[in-house]
């Protein structure tokens, strides 16, 4: 059976139209791993992997990814990604997605985290792409919110606190006293001080300085005391700090110091410089 031209014609434009019309879609995402990037005591870099499929006949141009990262009830992290990952007509890819979340601003978000080594958390993700190929009305397309669960982990840094402050002999030669810094850990994997020092001053003057050279390992959710003794010698003191000593006289004190600390974690790498900074209050009670 013949056709006239013109019908023919007619037919082909048709079909040409409709698929130069046909809706654009965004590539379909599907997740594949979540990777821990590094971690510190003081945030936790992390990266969704997403596979990524293109399964229509023009290419496609995904430009942003606008994401949310909730904790519980709360928003943690929020934010657009430009990954610019383009792929032809069927192609698969794999999208990357980094994040980067301190842990400062996730107490501040949701109160402090104890006993505990990781977080569950649910990210929700908003895709945007555009067609490489002209004809479609509109070129681009944007996904449902796409949605994901998972976890990262967590750390707190160390306290430190000065339990005992005390005189243990005192005459004209020399004042014998001791401090006790009690270090905590309270994480949920061990934490190991390496080097370190700290200083006591009070009033603003230094009544004593340590160095610690050993190795300290501290189990999770506890804690250790080191004892510090050290002799002042009237040489080192004037009128006030006699008073300090043996009149019962308040006074301020400050501990100052660092360590080179360590968590048991395989995603913590190297060593993290701990640096604290603990005031206080105390009085001596009258030597008889």
């Amino acid at each position: 059976m013949k056709y006239p031209r013109l019908l023919v014609a007619v037919a082909l434009l048709f079909v040409a139209g409709c698929v130069t019309t046909a809706p654009f879609a965004v590539p379909e995402l599907s997740e594949n791993r979540q990777e821990i990037t590094a971690l510190d005591f003081d945030q936790v870099q992390f990266s969704h992997v997403f596979d990524v499929i293109n399964d229509q006949k023009v290419g496609a141009n995904l430009h942003k990814v606008s994401y949310r990262l909730t904790v519980g009830n709360y928003t943690v992290l929020e934010g657009e990604n430009e990954p610019a990952l383009e792929l032809g007509a069927n192609e698969p890819g794999t999208l990357e997605l980094p994040m980067d979340l301190r842990f400062d601003t996730l107490r501040a978000r949701i109160g402090e985290f104890p006993d505990r080594a990781t977080l569950p958390y649910e990210l929700r993700a908003v895709t945007m792409a555009h067609s490489v190929t002209e004809g479609f009305d509109p070129p681009e397309a944007t996904t449902d919110t796409l949605t994901f669960a998972g976890e990262f982990p967590i750390l707190t840094r160390p306290r430190l606190f000065v339990d005992t402050l005390m005189i243990k002999s005192f005459n004209l030669a020399i004042a014998e006293l001791e401090m006790r810094v009690r270090l905590v850990n309270p994480n949920a994997v061990p934490v190991t001080f390496n080097t370190g020092s700290y200083a006591l001053q009070v009033n603003g003057v230094t009544w004593h300085n340590q160095s610690v050279n050993q190795l300290i390992t501290i189990p999770p959710t506890s804690d250790i005391v080191l004892d510090t003794p050290f002799s002042m010698r009237p040489r080192e003191f004037d009128t006030q700090v006699y008073r300090m000593l043996n009149m019962e006289q308040e006074f301020e004190y400050t501990v100052t110091g660092n360590f080179d600390i360590r968590a048991d974690s395989p995603w913590f790498s190297g060593t993290y410089n701990w640096e604290f900074n603990r005031t206080g209050s105390h009085q001596f009670p009258r030597l008889n």
